[in-house]
């Protein structure tokens, strides 16, 4: 629940314990009857004024020596006064100047019991006197400001630990529990928790309470205190869920060639309400105890790219490809594009990419085209060896060895394209859903044309395309038209001797691709589609 803005600053309204005027910590601790006392103003206000009461009725305070201060407090004892001892009194009372925000001041005591109506030297233990002591009354503190405020608290009892070497006693402490973690459920560890003494203080003046915050923890703060929640707006990982976020940050070749998470500030949630504004901080003055969490967008990154080591001719004309290679990322139109993407978790895709491409600039009027034939994957879209859980347990070593998923055999796998002679529109790669990095490599590969015609309509289903020997001929293709192959594939064009249904119709000759007619009636020509 929040308060109206103060100073620009959103207060935490208070639920359970009333918010104290003048936070601060007292702790004790050295010998049973000589304790050492150290004061800390844990308020935005300038302290003047600490008293003590003895507590228990039949001890007294003797002296007040050895006294220290920090932050350039400065004490004056008015009770006991007497350093050396025998100045006997049942409240300690300091006056100090300059007992700032932050400010320390550090003394020792003895403790007295009174017998027959005077004190006596005897050993005391301050945990049975100023606390723990049956029905007698506790200790009271009692902290007064320069500004007319005051504060007070009375010592409670310790049942926990009623023979600890150190006790520290507190007025206006809160618990602040933050965590930052992605709506995967991963931690995320980059968010900074500092304090400043007011809410206009700079970075200088504060002070590093956490760093790189992720798992939830537990931190000590104090009322009217100014806590400021600060996160980083994106964390990189790598493909081994390693936060690489400094080595790769303003570096976007270095996020292109190794991240493989991301994770984007989405917004921070107070007290389980969600704060608007800068998703990446979050400043407000205590009031009471405070649960925060940093709440981060989770995305992959989906890489799209191609082989084209097969889109050259195997001939060479001064030492370069006769046609091809391909060389543009844009080739086939593919959707994502040929590139890093980063994609929300569980986010559901398919990838498609054109069925061919025509090449119309390498040897104009011949036919030449490129085909995708195939596609190497890893991660979500690799559907027969990934999973979730497997492709998580490899990438971070849960139970074994971790296995870069982009280049291992068994992660990162192939399938081809039915490509025939006349390929699909489009290809596409099965509908997958992000679960982790993903990858898919789309494999080029040049074919060339043959183009088959008759001399006349009625003889169109006499000429046939063959692959493989003479004692295993595949049939590639029939008819007139244009039929594509690989490099080096061996070929066949074979033709009917007679025509089917028509008398005295004979194959008299062919003519071959540079308009030569050949006058052998042969049957067949067998030749190999090298270029």
């Amino acid at each position: 629940m929040l308060a109206a803005f103060v100073a620009g600053v959103p207060r935490v309204a208070a639920q359970g314990v009333p918010t104290a005027k003048v936070p601060f910590t007292l702790t004790i601790s050295g010998g049973s009857d000589d304790p050492r006392f150290e004061f800390v103003n844990r308020s935005r206000l300038t302290v003047n004024r600490l008293r003590i009461t003895i507590g228990h009725q039949l001890f007294t305070f003797d002296k007040v020596d050895s006294i220290s201060t920090t932050g350039g407090a400065d004490v004056n004892a008015q009770s006991p006064t007497n350093s050396s001892g025998g100045d006997h009194s049942q409240t300690i009372d300091l006056s100090i100047a300059g007992c700032g925000p932050g400010a320390k001041v550090s003394f020792r005591t003895d403790i007295d019991l009174l017998l027959f109506g005077g004190p006596i030297s005897a050993s005391a233990n301050y945990r049975t006197v100023l606390f723990n002591n049956g029905s007698q009354p506790n200790a009271v503190v009692t902290v007064n400001t320069v500004e007319g405020v005051s504060e007070t608290l009375t010592l409670p009892d310790n049942a926990d630990d009623p023979n600890a070497a150190t006790y520290e006693f507190a007025k206006g402490k809160r618990k602040l529990l933050i965590s930052s973690v992605a709506e995967s459920g991963d931690i995320v560890g980059r968010v900074d928790v500092r304090s400043f003494p007011t809410p206009t203080a700079q970075i200088a003046n504060s002070m590093l309470l956490a760093t790189n915050v992720g798992s939830p923890r537990q931190l000590e703060v104090f009322d009217g205190e100014t806590v400021e929640i600060r996160a980083a707006r994106e964390v990189y990982f790598n493909i081994h869920g390693e936060d690489i976020t400094g080595a790769v940050a303003g570096n976007p070749a270095a996020i292109q060639s190794d991240a493989e998470e991301r994770f984007t500030a989405f917004g921070i949630s107070v007290n389980n309400q969600p704060q608007t504004g800068d998703p990446t901080l979050y400043r407000f003055e205590v009031m009471d105890d405070t649960v925060i969490e940093a709440k981060w967008k989770h995305d992959y990154a989906l890489t799209v790219s191609h082989d084209f080591a097969r889109t050259e001719s195997l001939d060479r004309i001064a030492d370069k490809p006769w046609a091809g290679p391909l060389t543009s990322a844009a080739t086939g139109n593919p959707d994502p594009p040929a590139q890093k993407h980063w994609i929300q978790r569980g986010t559901t895709f398919i990838a498609r990419i054109d069925g061919q491409v025509a090449d119309l600039t390498s040897r104009p009027g011949l036919p030449i085209r490129y085909v995708p034939k195939a596609y190497f994957s890893y991660g979500p879209p690799n559907r027969d060896t990934s999973s979730a859980a497997g492709d998580r347990n490899k990438r971070l070593a849960v139970g074994g060895q971790r296995v870069d998923i982009r280049a291992d055999a068994a992660t990162f796998t192939s399938k081809s394209f039915n490509v025939g002679q006349t390929p699909p529109q489009k290809q596409q790669v099965p509908e997958f859903t992000m679960h982790g990095p993903g990858g898919i490599r789309y494999v080029w590969q040049i074919q060339f044309g043959i183009q088959v015609n008759v001399d006349s309509v009625d003889k169109n289903s006499v000429p046939k395309v063959f692959t493989g020997a003479l004692n295993s001929l595949v049939e590639a293709g029939s008819g007139e038209g244009t039929f594509f192959f690989d490099p080096g594939t061996s070929l066949i064009v074979a033709s009917l001797a007679t025509t089917p249904g028509i008398s005295n119709n004979y194959l008299g000759a062919w003519m071959s691709g540079d308009g030569t007619t050949s006058a052998v009636p042969a049957q067949l020509i067998r030749w190999m589609a090298r270029c």
